[in-house]
């Protein structure tokens, strides 16, 4: 069961409700300074995976193995 997907989906649909109902009681610049923070830790999610696929060169496929497995698994 995908789990994952589905606390992903309550969690859009839970905050979409609560932003309507409580979201007109927040500050201008309280959103403001949510919205700033949001994008520097998605900007730092980026920059760290970034790193980790840099350090990543253990799947380096070619042509032969790529006809290897084309040939195994008959795609």
């Amino acid at each position: 069961m995908p789990i994952g997907v589905i606390i992903n989906a309550l969690s859009v649909v839970i905050g979409g409700i609560l932003g309507a109902l409580v979201g007109h009681k927040l500050s201008p610049k309280f959103k403001a300074d949510i919205t700033l923070v949001f994008g520097v830790c998605s900007m730092g999610m980026g920059i760290s995976t970034i790193g980790l696929m840099e350090n990543n060169r253990r799947c380096r496929c070619n042509a032969e193995s790529d006809q290897q497995i084309y040939q195994e698994f008959k795609f």
